[in-house]
């Protein structure tokens, strides 16, 4: 393994001192060799963005934490059996947002904006985005850019992985609060084209609105147990064949005893490994058409030892290289 370096960068993304910096795409390596990127593999790239919190607030710094556990994880997955030395790997650093935010919806057209120029000049055809949390609002102007991107063709689906039904259409007078994600999403993007898996927590009314929108949780019909392999897979199968993934996972849909570091701890979770093995799975079932993924809701300042940063490292780190296996894309030439 190497050195940590002197400022948190993402595992196997060394930029070369002085080309890079938060937001500025700089050098990747590529095979160990430094080189300049136009298109990369694997695209990292930090939203610490707090604004829709609503328990205790944190994960804004969650993006720096995730890239310094990084780096004490191996380059090569034993699962996938590849490692991440052989991809092109950028970390473009964070996209600039305030603290405090007077004008949420004013600051997610700024993320989209950034995002989506990301994306177009640096993101290979084939790659995937990665995309570091911030809290769980982050990921709806996140798919607003997936979905300007797709201008022409079909846009994209979610799947998203989380312990809450985020289906309220406001909370707490807030309609942009992370209590109204995937409401947002399906406002968006239709009910046809989002799914959700995890869920243990929710409201009557959300529940019922869950249940009329077909979201895979609700099949469940009862909070526990979870199989959230099973259930991941079954609303893979349920979204369109078309127009590419963006798979979003709020880490609190595992048990804090597993992830302590979240924003609005939930008891009964799934375990790490089941949630690896879901996230492996998606990238499997999906093959190329897994474009973009976020890891949202870490909060270092509750996380004991590091456990949930170095578990969402660890997620971002198999999804791209699960995408090489047999079943997935295939080696980049």
């Amino acid at each position: 393994m190497s050195e940590s370096p002197a400022a948190p960068v993402f595992l196997a993304a060394r930029r070369t001192p002085g080309t890079g910096g938060p937001g500025i795409p700089g050098r990747a390596v590529a095979a160990g060799r430094p080189r300049p990127v136009a298109r990369a593999d694997l695209l990292i790239c930090g939203v610490p963005w707090d604004t829709g919190s609503s328990f205790r607030r944190g994960p804004a710094a969650g993006p720096a934490a995730i890239r310094e556990a990084s780096w004490v994880l191996e380059e090569y997955s034993l699962a996938a059996r590849r490692s991440l030395e052989e991809l092109v790997v950028l970390d473009a650093g964070d996209c600039p947002v305030r603290a405090g935010d007077p004008d949420p919806e004013a600051t997610a057209q700024s993320i989209a904006e950034w995002a989506r120029g990301l994306v177009s000049a640096h993101l290979a055809p084939d790659g995937l985005m990665a995309a570091l949390g911030g809290d769980h609002l982050a990921t709806v102007p996140l798919v607003r850019a997936w979905r300007d991107l797709a201008v022409g063709g079909p846009p994209p689906c979610v799947l998203i992985l989380d312990a809450h039904a985020d289906l309220r259409h406001q909370y707490e007078g807030q309609t942009w609060s992370h209590a109204c994600v995937t409401a947002r999403l399906i406002e968006m993007l239709g009910p046809a084209r989002v799914q959700a898996v995890g869920v243990r927590s929710a409201t009557a009314e959300e529940t019922d609105v869950a249940r009329e929108l077909g979201l895979a949780w609700s099949w469940r019909g009862v909070p526990e147990p979870v199989d959230i392999v099973r259930e991941t897979d079954e609303a893979l199968a349920r979204l369109p064949a078309d127009g590419p993934l963006y798979l979003s996972v709020d880490i609190d849909v595992c048990d804090p005893g597993a992830a302590p570091g979240v924003g609005a701890p939930e008891p009964g979770g799934v375990s790490a490994l089941e949630l690896i093995r879901a996230v492996r799975n998606v990238a499997y079932g999906a093959m190329g058409r897994l474009r973009a993924m976020d890891v949202v809701e870490v909060s270092p300042e509750h996380d004991a030892g590091g456990a949930t940063a170095t578990l969402a490292a660890k997620l971002v780190r198999e999804a791209a290289l699960a995408r090489l296996s047999p079943w997935g894309i295939g080696r980049r030439g």
